[in-house]
């Protein structure tokens, strides 16, 4: 029996009642019942009991966090993948862009050399002669003939 620290008349010592050895119940006690006493020991009483974490087979409404924190870190790494497809889909596209202007500019680099080699051709004396001669132009000191019905 335990001692009170309020004056009050004491209760009829009650049946030591077995300790569980779960650690969740430990220190909790039985409490005497508070209606009167039942005539007839031979029915069995109700009497609620604390069920231990896991003894439950499954069912309940208890969330099963180790479950819970597993699907939500999955949905976590779904989501950060999904974040990288958009970034490396644009690196791919840059990556063919970039393949696309190197051809491109292999052909400039055809082209600017070829109006090189022209540029210089044209610079000597001879090339000049021959565009003033497509022009129809004679130099000094010829005669220019004209031709006509050869077409």
């Amino acid at each position: 029996m335990r001692p009170s620290s309020r004056a009050s008349a004491p209760f009829a010592a009650a049946e030591p009642q077995p300790r569980s050895n779960h650690p969740s119940l430990a220190g909790l006690r039985a409490r005497a019942p508070k209606g009167p006493a039942m005539a007839s020991r031979a029915q069995p009483r109700y009497r609620a009991r604390v069920v231990p974490r896991g003894s439950r087979g499954g069912r309940g409404s208890r969330v099963r966090w180790d479950r819970f924190g597993r699907v939500i870190l999955v949905l976590v790494l779904f989501a950060v993948l999904v974040s990288y497809v958009g970034p490396s889909l644009k690196v791919f596209d840059t990556w063919r862009e970039s393949k696309a202007a190197d051809v491109q500019l292999a052909a400039l680099k055809a082209e600017n050399e070829e109006l090189q080699r022209q540029a210089n051709e044209l610079e000597k004396p001879a090339a000049a002669i021959a565009e003033a001669r497509k022009l129809g132009l004679v130099a000094s000191g010829e005669r220019a003939y004209v031709i006509d019905g050869l077409r």
